[in-house]
């Protein structure tokens, strides 16, 4: 009998060392996720509700009050935008959804003034162990001041492709209406 006993005690002390490990792991994974250089939020269940959300994407999002709250009520002015439809879907079939350059409207200031902005995101669909979908993380990058940078070159491109052509059809116009052009 001593021998079980030393044996079931020995058993305690690594089932004890064993949590500690997993806690100080979850710690780890915990500041991982909250100083990613991304905005990085959980939702769970089939109402979305936000379990996690880091610095970044409580800041991406311009509020912190919305942990715990369903994604319709914490973030309505998505639900126009059809992004908690999507959601849905992606919960729904348990496949995930990439974007890029996804325009999004946000009320950063929660004042109901919407702000455009533009985000590459994906909508990830974690397993239970039973292969159910528990909830979406969501991981989203904002790149509106890319997109508008090359919308604004592409509209400088437009105009100075307008010029090229205004000029061209000067210079045939001039040419016709001069005779012989512009010959010495």
């Amino acid at each position: 009998p001593p021998r079980g006993l030393l044996g079931c005690g020995r058993t305690q002390l690594e089932l004890l060392q064993l949590r500690r490990e997993a806690a100080i792991q979850h710690e780890r994974l915990l500041t991982l996720f909250t100083v990613a250089p991304a905005a990085i939020a959980v939702v769970r269940g089939p109402t979305h509700v936000f379990e996690l959300a880091n610095q970044l994407y409580l800041r991406l999002m311009g509020r912190s009050d919305f942990v715990g709250k369903p994604g319709r009520e914490a973030l309505p002015e998505l639900v126009p935008q059809g992004i908690w439809d999507l959601f849905d879907r992606v919960y729904a079939s348990g496949e995930p959804f990439t974007a890029r350059e996804s325009p999004a409207r946000l009320d950063r200031l929660g004042s109901g003034t919407l702000d455009q902005g533009y985000f590459d995101f994906v909508a990830q669909p974690p397993k239970d162990a039973s292969g159910r979908t528990e909830g979406i993380l969501i991981h989203a990058v904002q790149v509106t001041e890319a997109v508008l940078a090359r919308q604004r070159v592409e509209e400088a491109g437009q105009a100075g492709d307008s010029a090229n052509r205004a000029t061209a059809e000067l210079w045939r116009w001039s040419g016709s209406t001069c005779g012989a052009g512009w010959s010495r």
